[in-house]
């Protein structure tokens, strides 16, 4: 048996793109359905067990991964959990949108920042966009920013909670990748 190297370029399968996307999403989707039997402390309360996903996709350099599982989990989350005729998803798809893309500005910006701290800005600016929205949306008074500060703090702990959790979850994905892609690039043949 012989075995040979192919070139370092990891060629981008689609089929296995897709289901990578697939397995990403249905895994967020399954924590935002788990998330949403947790009983809260307060009705706005979410830890945002799914967007642990998210930060993994955009901690693998896959912006556009992060979009649509970003995208995909809110959608299958509010539909499995029966609110997605309601407001929720307004808040939960907008939210979650924002907050990808202010992780993914932070993370591929001049500043260096830990999967924690980009865990942190999204969790903060994930409540900070529900807030915007439901001043825009819902309620029509700029007393609702008087929330600000509590979501703020909550948005503080729970990007703490979730990053620690994506910081171990990613270095277990990351070996994985890394196992697919030197058998990717080695070719057994018999001979």
């Amino acid at each position: 048996m012989r075995i040979s190297i192919k070139n370092n370029t990891v060629l981008k399968n689609s089929n296995s793109q897709i289901l990578q996307y697939a397995f990403y999403a249905s895994f967020a989707s399954t924590l935002f359905v788990f998330e949403a039997f947790i009983p809260k402390p307060l009705p706005f309360f979410k830890l945002g067990l799914a967007n642990i996903i998210v930060l993994i996709v955009i901690y693998s350099r896959d912006f556009k991964g992060a979009f649509i599982v970003s995208i995909s989990k809110s959608l299958i989350g509010t539909f499995v959990t029966g609110t997605i005729f309601s407001p929720t998803i307004i808040l939960s798809l907008g939210s979650s949108l924002f907050a990808t893309g202010m992780m993914i500005l932070f993370f591929s910006g001049k500043f260096s920042f830990s999967i924690l701290g980009i865990s942190i800005i999204g969790a903060v600016s994930h409540n900070l966009a529900q807030l915007i929205f439901v001043r825009l949306l819902f309620i029509q008074s700029n007393d609702i920013f008087h929330l600000a500060p509590l979501l703020i703090l909550i948005g503080i702990g729970s990007g703490i909670f979730t990053g620690y959790i994506g910081y171990y979850l990613f270095q277990k994905v990351e070996k994985i990748i890394n196992r697919q892609r030197l058998m990717k690039n080695v070719i057994v043949s018999p001979n």
